[in-house]
């Protein structure tokens, strides 16, 4: 089901989902991507019905808070992909509930979390091996120990993971991923208080590896990632059977806009 404002039905609200979660018992998915009348009390109705529930997408839903999360973690032990990006409202008390339940989660964004700290993240990550993409941008309550505790967790399963903006990320977290996560394939770490030195050890560590570094505008981190980049680039799109005149243009063009952006 998707309730999302790009689906045009965003006027779905909790009355909805509290009758879905009667009556749709098979529900795996549901998106409710930016719907402003989504609350605690529809997800806590639809949780409660809806047991088999796989991925949900909370996404800009801005009533829901540490209830619902809740909610979708006492019930839906299945989950696989939890999106509650700029969920404000969410707090640790929510992510101490998913530390001891949903155990399949691969995929978790909590984009713009402010409220979360290490004490409650560090025993979720501990307990959610299966992690596979994570997105903690704008947690900026997290520091390296949560970042270390999740290398050691996932080790070669994590593929993805966003620190932009989490400002307490240093060197010795590039260190753990450096020397546990091999088969990360992007990873984003614009604004975190790391030097250029290790963020190109590790992107040369990782022979998966699409994007390290940072977006345009990251100050440390500059020309050698960008390089690296390019570089990984070059080498995907001929291994995808591009000509090489194309993908040297591609490339060509993608140095000249960096040059811009400095």
């Amino acid at each position: 089901l998707d309730t999302s404002t790009k689906a045009r039905v965003p006027h779905i609200g909790g009355g909805g989902l509290v009758a879905m979660g009667k009556y749709s018992e098979k529900l795996r998915e549901i998106t409710c991507h930016g719907a402003a009348r989504v609350d605690d009390e529809g997800i806590v109705g639809l949780s409660a019905g809806c047991l088999a529930l796989e991925n949900v997408c909370l996404r800009y839903c801005y009533q829901i808070s540490s209830v619902a999360v809740i909610a979708l973690a006492k019930n839906c032990k299945n989950l696989v992909k939890l999106d509650i990006g700029s969920c404000v409202g969410v707090s640790e008390e929510a992510i101490q509930i998913l530390a001891s339940s949903c155990f399949s989660l691969k995929h978790i964004d909590f984009l713009g979390l402010r409220k979360i700290t290490d004490k409650s993240f560090v025993p979720f990550a501990e307990s959610h091996p299966n992690l596979e993409w994570v997105c903690l941008q704008g947690c900026d309550m997290l520091s390296d120990s949560s970042v270390i505790a999740l290398s050691l967790s996932t080790k070669l399963n994590l593929t993805h993971l966003d620190l932009n903006s989490v400002d307490y990320v240093t060197d010795k977290s590039i260190l753990s991923l450096m020397q546990h996560n091999r088969n990360l394939r992007s990873a984003d770490f614009t604004f975190c208080s790391i030097t250029d030195n290790v963020v190109l050890k590790l992107a040369t560590r990782l022979p998966y590896a699409r994007k390290i570094g940072g977006r345009a505008g990251f100050k440390p981190v500059n020309k050698a990632v960008v390089a690296y980049n390019m570089q990984t680039e070059y080498l995907r799109r001929l291994n995808k059977g591009q000509t090489k005149l194309a993908v040297y243009i591609r490339v060509y063009l993608q140095k000249r806009y960096f040059q811009k952006m400095k």
